[in-house]
């Protein structure tokens, strides 16, 4: 068991080498989504000190922000009810 936490790790943007600005660029240069979250994850300072669940858990959040996955379903009674279903879900959380 390791006896490292992240109490000590600042996570500013100080930390992040990348600006919002050069990953927005990536991105309209076509960059593929896991291949961005890697960049962003390795030029994070604070990542590398990080437990490995906590780098886990940020590698969750970034890749629900970049990286989109859409999914192109028939319309029919069944899928139609799934996502009212999912959405009325989020809204009770």
């Amino acid at each position: 068991m390791s006896k490292s936490n992240n109490k000590e790790i600042y996570s500013g943007e100080i930390s992040q080498k990348l600006s919002e600005e050069e990953i927005k660029n990536l991105k309209e240069q076509g960059i593929k989504g896991e291949d961005l979250i890697k960049l962003i994850m390795e030029s994070n300072e604070s990542t590398k000190k990080r437990t490995l669940m906590s780098q886990e858990k940020i590698m969750k959040k970034k890749d629900k922000r970049h990286n989109f996955k859409i999914w192109i379903q028939e319309i029919n009674l069944f899928n139609l009810m799934e996502t009212f279903f999912e959405i009325d879900l989020k809204k009770i959380k």
